[in-house]
């Protein structure tokens, strides 16, 4: 299991900065023994090695060229409880700029030892509050929430989008009908703190901003109350609502960090490098020392077992993954019954027999499409309250109603309405003189027929209204 993250930083951050803060970093740590008297001192060329009597190590790499330079530190220590707990922090710098990168893992060294998800280290906190970090984007990395005015509406289009250049994910958070975000004032502080150096928090200043929003994005922002997600490159790609999931503001505040600490930590290296990087860089200049006949052949070895080393841990590291994966596909499949999630079952109380509820939903919708609904037995009924009362209107009606009305507003109301059937799905024929618009990829809906030339300053509202009714809108919203 691991942490990684990296991120942007300034050229005034050198080897002697970096080393400088990173022997600070470990001796600020409350069990190291790397400083006691009798440690073991081991200087080369190109690394340097502290170990202490207690296996607790700490190394010092680098790797220089004409137009690169690496540097990178790898500290291990030991808690006592059969876990080794690793922290790789890496500078890179070159033309492109430089880069900081930190990894951390947690390693069984006993069989009583059990695996633990290893948080941001404290070096990364340290180097932002050091003002290390440089531009990420149009972001700044810090540890506070960005809260927007009602001014940067072309900035957070962007952010929604994927418009951005930066490296880190942005969580943006949406407000409520009523104005409320999802989280209090202070976990939305605690967030940004926790994921500083690993995402950045933006906050949206007003539900009139979000409706304005979703003109800018064609609705994929998040909205009503929804955390989303956002990828420089892809925009939202998830989100998270309270609901019958995450039941509470402590559980969505966990779902968001545990999120986006794993797709952080999951991703390759794309500005920074790995420690094994560097090994790699060192040992392909042995090679190319040794080709020009300036081979040292304590050294090559030396390197070659480093780089087995590493390329085996990696291969430990992917079959752990892949074994991770397995069983949590096995226990998702185990915890589900037909399609009813185990967060549901959990919240109704127990069932007469596994997959109860879900034959009950299915029943349920038989019933609807039959027109049946009434016949429905006391207990199927109460089901289908309860699955009420837990999930929420998505809003996408609320505000699909809203475009088309806008859209119906003047004389220019046929030629705006056409663009947004279009937009949605529809396809364009023209019949006699009117435009025709078939609904073929939405069974159930009938087509819609605009006017060329509307004489009646109403014409647009009243194909606006006979829109909304014949998508049925009215119907899908609170």
């Amino acid at each position: 299991m691991f942490f990684a993250t990296e991120f942007s930083i300034k050229p005034h951050v050198d080897r002697a900065t970096f080393v400088a803060q990173a022997i600070a970093w470990v001796r600020g740590m409350e069990n190291t023994t790397l400083f006691d008297a009798n440690v073991n001192i081991n200087s080369f060329a190109d690394e340097a090695a502290l170990v202490s009597s207690k296996g607790e190590r700490l190394l010092i790499k680098e790797h220089k060229t004409d137009d690169l330079y690496l540097c990178g530190v790898r500290h291990e220590i030991n808690d006592g409880e059969g876990r080794t707990w690793r922290s790789e922090v890496t500078l890179k710098k070159n033309d492109a700029g430089s880069a900081l990168r930190s990894r951390t893992q947690c390693l069984l060294s006993a069989e009583r030892g059990k695996l633990q998800m290893p948080r941001k280290p404290y070096f990364i906190t340290m180097a932002i509050d050091e003002g290390w970090a440089d531009k990420d984007g149009p972001f700044e990395v810090s540890r506070e929430p960005i809260f927007l005015s009602n001014q940067d509406i072309e900035f957070a289009a962007q952010t929604v989008l994927g418009d951005h250049t930066g490296a880190l994910p942005i969580v943006y958070i949406s407000r409520e009908d009523n104005q409320k975000l999802p989280l209090l004032d202070e976990q939305i502080r605690a967030l940004a703190h926790r994921l500083g150096g690993v995402a950045h928090v933006v906050v949206e200043p007003s539900r009139r901003f979000s409706l304005q929003l979703m003109g800018r994005s064609l609705a994929k922002n998040p909205y009503l109350g929804a955390v989303g997600i956002c990828v420089g490159g892809y925009g939202v790609v998830n989100k998270f609502f309270l609901g019958h999931i995450n039941r509470t503001d402590d559980d969505l505040f966990h779902a968001i960090y545990n999120t986006v600490e794993r797709y952080v930590s999951n991703r390759v290296a794309k500005i920074g490098v790995d420690w094994a990087d560097i090994v790699d860089e060192s040992a392909r200049l042995v090679r190319k020392d040794a080709e020009s006949n300036r081979f040292d052949a304590d050294a090559w070895f030396a390197l070659r077992d480093e780089e087995i080393a590493e390329k085996d841990e990696k291969i430990a590291e992917l079959q752990a993954e892949i074994s991770r994966l397995q069983t949590e596909s096995l226990s998702s499949a185990s915890a589900q019954s037909g399609i009813i999630s185990e967060g549901l079952l959990s919240s109704f109380g127990p069932e007469l027999y596994a997959g109860e509820l879900s034959d009950r939903v299915i029943k349920i919708i038989a019933a609807a499409a039959q027109g049946k609904v009434g016949d429905l037995d006391e207990r199927s009924r109460l089901i289908a309250a309860h699955v009420r009362n837990l999930i929420r209107w998505s809003g996408g009606a609320n505000q699909l109603e809203a475009r088309i009305k806008a859209a119906g507003k003047d004389s220019k109301a046929d030629d705006r309405l056409s663009d947004l059937l279009v937009e949605i799905g529809f396809k364009y024929r023209k019949n006699g003189g009117h435009p025709v618009f078939l609904a073929e990829n939405f069974p159930g809906i009938p087509q819609q027929t605009l006017s060329t030339s509307s004489s009646d300053h109403r014409s647009g509202r009243n194909a606006a209204a006979q829109i909304v009714r014949d998508l049925g809108l009215a119907e899908l919203r609170d």
